[in-house]
Formats: C-alpha cells, structure tokens, sequence
C-alpha cells in the first residue's frame, strides 16, 4: 500500500506536537526525564525536512520519466510511419558535382525557367541519365498534372525513358565505321538535332521514344514530361522541328 507525502507529513507532525508538549514540560522544570523526548523532536524536524527533499526530488525525477515515455511515444509512431512509407525505389546516391551541374544548366540555359522547390541532397537519388522523383517532391505536383498517376507509375516511366537516353548516348559514342546502316541513319539525326544551344547536354526526341522503347506519346506520357518539367528533372528546347527533352547533366 503506497503512503503519500501528505500522510507521513501527518504523522510526523503529530509526534512533533507531542513531544512540544514535553518539551514545554521540561522547559518548566516537571522533570530531567523528559529531556530526551526534546532532543527527538529536534532530530525528528530534521527527519521530516530531509523526507520532504527526498520527496520533491522523487516526484521531480518521476515527472521526467513520464515526460521521456511520452516523447519515446511519439517517436516510435514516426519510426513506424517512415517504415511504412520508404519509397520502393531506391537507387545510388547522387553526387554534389550532379547538383552543382544541374544548377549551372538551369542559370544558363532557361534563366526564365520557374524555381523548383530545393530537394537536400541526400535524396537526389536516381538511373544514369534522370532521377527518380523522391516521396516529398511528388507531394508538390499539382492535382490536375498527377490525374490518376501514382508515384511508383511516374518513377517507373522514367526508368522506361532513361533507358531511351542510354540507348541513344550509346550508339553517339561509337564511331561511325562500327555501325551497322540503321544506326548510321540514326547518327546522322543525331547530328542534325543538335545546335549551339544543346552543345554539353543529353537531350531524347519523339523518335527515340519509338526506337528505343514500348512508350507511345499519348496524354499519360505528356503528363509525365509535365511532372518532369514542374519538378525541374527535364526541360524542352524547340526548333527546327524538334522537341527535344533536355535531363540536367549527372556529369
């Protein structure tokens, strides 16, 4: 059975106004014997001034205790939010000179270009040519641009498309003697497509798409290249009949 503070102050003070009463009889000269009852009650203050210390410190310490458990609480529900929510890809880490190149691309070839919500570093995460869109970015696209898209559709067309920008970039980097006549045809677009402006960037067209994946250009793919511009993972450079889709450069 548990005693509170207040009961043993209680009894203690009880003993005390007893033993005042001893003491006023000594005082008075009743009797010597009663001289030790005055020095228990002098002992018995200190007592019950030391238990009352020990008391607040207690409730002190157990009102810390209850404070920690609360906080443990609620850091156990966001441990167990974050394991249910980790993002189902999760590729290499992207380096700082990436970030540091697309920010140069984005100053210097679309200065108009509206700003992206800054993303930490540490979820820069992506294939050879794009990123991935991370959880907290595909919470800043818009309703009507998302439509029925989920985050996993998205990030799973853009591995669909990077792939379009590896087959490309493969057969760029080969010398003509190598290739066969389609993809010398193919070579020679390449070229056509290119001007001073996307001089150092890695950009894909329409035909890509076709050559190199299933992907037709119907509006669920537009939606996507819209979700890529609003995020500021690709933009588009016009011209001479193209539509290019510029990816900030990872090198």
């Amino acid at each position: 059975m548990e005693i509170s503070l207040a009961e043993v102050a209680e009894g203690y003070t009880q003993n005390i106004s007893m033993l005042k009463m001893a003491k006023t009889l000594l005082e008075s000269g009743c009797s010597e014997s009663l001289s030790q009852p005055a020095a228990i009650v002098d002992e018995l203050r200190v007592e019950l001034a030391n238990t009352s210390k020990s008391m607040r410190r207690e409730e002190l310490q157990l009102k810390k205790f209850e404070d920690l458990k609360r906080e443990s609480a609620i850091l156990l529900e966001r441990l167990k939010y974050v394991m249910e929510n980790v993002p189902t890809k999760l590729p290499q880490q992207k380096t700082a000179v990436s970030a540091q190149c697309r920010n140069e691309t984005i100053q210097s070839i679309e200065p108009t270009k509206p700003s992206v919500p800054q993303v930490p570093l540490v979820q820069m995460i992506g294939c050879q040519y794009l990123d991935f869109l991370t959880v907290d970015e595909f919470k800043t696209v818009p309703k009507y641009m998302k439509g029925r898209l989920t985050y996993d559709k998205v990030n799973s067309m853009i591995e669909k498309l990077d792939k379009v920008y590896i087959e490309k970039y493969k057969i760029r980097r080969l010398k003509k003697s190598s290739l066969n006549d389609v993809n010398k045809k193919r070579l020679d677009a390449y070229r056509l497509q290119e001007t001073e402006e996307t001089k150092g960037l890695y950009f894909i067209v329409e035909q890509d798409i076709a050559d190199f994946s299933s992907l037709k250009m119907d509006s669920v793919l537009r939606n996507i290249f819209t979700i890529l511009r609003h995020c500021g993972l690709i933009f588009e450079i016009r011209g001479g009949g193209y539509t290019r889709l510029v990816c900030y450069s990872r090198y």
